[in-house]
């Protein structure tokens, strides 16, 4: 394959950011990110309507073009804003990162894992996710989660050294996940994702007010073993700047002789998690799969 491919391009262009990002103070990381995200929503065209179709069903039928359009680029700056904070963890230690990002629930995380089953939790693409796995590093409990297996090998092998600063393992999606079980019969924490599902192997549920395919591999694993289930989102705080609030929550899963019923209850009481969390802050769900649009082509 040749270097000069998109591919190598993006790969040399993440190595650039991850060399510049963490000399920028907060005033010019936040400028270019700003920028940056408002140049990408003008020239990614496919991409800008892929999230202008999720923000219609997410803000509602009321809300007015300019309302989806402001949210629009606010998706796009967050994204921006999400690789530089990336670029930057190396740079970062335990204590700082403790002090940058407050946690709402800890103890329900770490009341779970008393129960010797593990812990699945269950993050989206919403503020900054990469901060929920460091948040659980940091108290000692490193997650292990699948990432998606991106082009070039370089590339992938550069990302998960940023994301794996604090003791976190992260594994290629497109291979075998059978470690992920193993790990939560040692007692540990997985980490998988609630709003994207690549393969239309998940389930249908209700998902603001419309149908959508949402993955159940968090809710199916949680079932199968018996390990509790959380929910985690990040939000970014808009002051100070590098600033985030984790918020974590358990869901009570049904357990039933009917699996198949548990599992989409399961899904369905994910969404209404997710709903509530996403409402609060539209712009920071950083989700450029048109989830509604692929939902309507999927059997």
């Amino acid at each position: 394959m040749s270097r000069l491919d998109p591919s190598w391009r993006m790969y040399y262009l993440y190595r650039l950011g991850g060399a510049l990002a963490p000399h920028l103070s907060p005033t010019l990381t936040e400028a270019l990110a700003s920028r940056l995200g408002n140049l990408l929503y003008r020239l990614d065209a496919r991409g800008s309507e892929n999230i202008r179709d999720n923000m219609r069903h997410v803000l509602g039928s009321t809300a007015s073009g300019d309302r989806i359009e402001d949210a629009v680029r606010g998706v796009h700056r967050n994204l921006l804003r999400n690789y530089l904070d990336l670029f930057r963890i190396p740079t970062l230690s335990p204590d700082l990162l403790r002090a940058r990002v407050a946690v709402e629930g800890m103890d329900i995380a770490l009341d779970a894992l008393t129960l010797g089953r593990g812990l699945v939790g269950g993050s989206a693409h919403f503020g900054n996710p990469d901060t929920v796995g460091q948040a659980f590093a940091v108290q000692g409990h490193p997650v292990l989660a699948p990432a998606e297996h991106v082009r070039p090998e370089p590339l992938f092998v550069y990302l998960r050294r940023l994301r794996e600063t604090f003791g976190n393992r992260y594994i290629p999606v497109d291979g075998p996940l059978v470690c992920l079980i193993r790990r939560l019969k040692e007692g540990g924490v997985i980490g998988l994702a609630l709003d994207r599902d690549p393969t239309g192997s998940g389930v249908v549920v209700d998902f603001f007010g419309a149908p959508a395919h949402l993955p159940d591999g968090a809710v199916r694993i949680a079932l199968s073993t018996g390990a509790p289930l959380c929910v985690c989102l990040t939000y970014r705080l808009a002051q100070p700047r590098g600033h985030y609030r984790v918020h974590i929550e358990r869901v009570d899963l049904a357990r039933t002789s009917n699996r198949k019923a548990d599992v989409l209850a399961g899904v369905a009481q994910v969404a209404r998690v997710l709903e509530r969390g996403i409402a609060q802050a539209p712009e920071q769900w950083v989700m450029t799969t048109p989830l509604w649009r692929i939902s309507e082509t999927q059997p």
